[in-house]
């Protein structure tokens, strides 16, 4: 039996008979609503922000995650490469544990992120940027 492929999916909220997709002349095959959200498992508010952008753009809904217009905390280039200038400046010790020469080095125990940013904050005080 010859069949045509179809070009477009067209969902139906009422449920098919059998398992057999139907299609008109234009082309579209007929799903069932519930089969379709089965089939691929994704929800029905889902499918209904897709069917919404697509009846209105024309095209599927664009994903905005991790896509922030205003980034308000944001740092500039220069206070990071003044951070990891700061950083550097603290003297590293080898570890007295390992025997082996690695090019690790490790902060005094005293030394910690708040004391290292407190310092920061004392050595650029009048700084615009921090």
């Amino acid at each position: 039996m010859n069949r045509r492929r179809a070009t477009a999916i067209a969902i139906t909220t009422k449920c098919l008979p059998r398992a057999d997709v139907k299609e008109d002349p234009d082309g579209f095959a007929f799903v069932c609503f519930q089969a379709f959200l089965y089939i691929f498992g994704i929800k029905k508010g889902r499918l209904e922000t897709t069917k919404k952008s697509l009846a209105t753009t024309g095209e599927p809904p664009v994903d905005g995650r991790g896509k922030h217009r205003s980034r308000l905390s944001k740092m500039s280039d220069e206070l990071k490469q003044r951070l990891r200038d700061h950083i550097s400046s603290f003297r590293g010790r080898q570890s007295h544990y390992s025997h082996e020469r690695t090019r690790r080095l490790y902060w005094p125990g005293d030394l910690n992120i708040n004391k290292i940013f407190l310092l920061f904050k004392e050595k650029h005080c009048d700084d615009s940027l921090s």
